[in-house]
């Protein structure tokens, strides 16, 4: 494993590529869930050999950049971001596994660009968030408040790396050790103490969400087979909206494990038997 490093245009994203010597088989590209990083696969990734994985920090996670003062972070540009970074990198085909966030983004990647993607692996969600018409409003004020607040906000400063661990573990109600990757690569060193990487203005709440039928429109541009991996104590989102979703696809499938919303953590090599059994069946070296 190797740390890595990208221009797209004026903004840079991290990561960490795990380069197999492999020459035949389609690399994949990792995109991990909101506040998290690409430490989120160092446990994934390996298992996954012989096949090269580049694990990336999204805009304004882990090492990657954060947006200029006074811009806004969107879901949506995510897709635009990765989808240069593989053309600028000579990328012809890839498969895409993503986690939460990174999983919705997939799946609009993978609309977006057909071509380029051979298939998709989306672990405890299925398509990206969405918000009804009639919340168009309380979306925007709720945004708007938010931003402005943030732009004064100052990240709390932590005596420990276990201290932060400790916090997240609470916010998310996850295990103790399940997220110490992240939260060891999302924090930064300094003479007050750990303090977070992460852009705070991530936390702000988006002032436009997609709604159900355009993501459904989306998805009807998939062309590639997508598996999803549902935890059976995850992200309800997801649950809610598989059966309407799978409609929207020609090749869908998804296999169920115990777990919570970080899975492919908590149970890598169940997760990755199922990746490599769903890749054998559709003919994807």
């Amino acid at each position: 494993m190797e740390s890595v490093s990208y221009n797209v245009g004026d903004l840079n994203l991290a990561g960490l590529y795990w380069k197999s010597e492999s020459g035949n088989k389609t690399p994949i590209i990792a995109l991990h869930g909101w506040l998290d990083n690409a430490a989120s696969f160092l446990s994934v990734a390996p298992l996954l050999k012989p096949h090269s994985v580049l694990a990336l920090d999204q805009m304004g996670h882990g090492l990657s950049c954060h947006y200029q003062p006074g811009a806004a972070y969107h879901f949506i540009d995510g897709v635009t971001h990765i989808i240069v970074l593989l053309r600028q990198l000579g990328f012809e085909k890839v498969i895409l596994l993503g986690h939460s966030m990174g999983g919705g983004i997939s799946t609009l990647i993978a609309a977006a660009a057909p071509d380029l993607v051979e298939a998709v692996i989306s672990v405890d969600v299925f398509g990206p968030l969405v918000s009804e018409p009639s919340n168009a409003l309380e979306d925007l004020r709720m945004s708007v408040e938010q931003f402005v607040a943030s732009q004064n906000k100052k990240s709390p400063f932590y005596d420990s790396v276990d201290s932060a661990l400790a916090l997240r573990n609470k916010i998310g109600n996850n295990q103790d050790e399940t997220l110490r990757d992240i939260v060891e690569r999302g924090l930064e060193k300094t003479p007050q103490g750990y303090v977070w990487r992460t852009d705070p203005r991530l936390r702000v709440h988006s002032a436009i969400r997609l709604t159900e039928k355009q993501v459904q429109t989306q998805l009807k541009g998939v062309q590639c087979p997508v598996l999803y991996i549902e935890a059976d104590n995850g992200f309800k989102h997801a649950k809610q909206h598989y059966l309407k979703r799978k409609a929207c696809l020609e090749k869908v499938e998804k296999f169920e494990v115990e777990g919570g919303h970080h899975v492919h953590i908590e149970k890598p090599q169940v997760c990755v038997d199922a990746i490599f059994s769903f890749l054998n069946k559709h003919g994807v070296n």
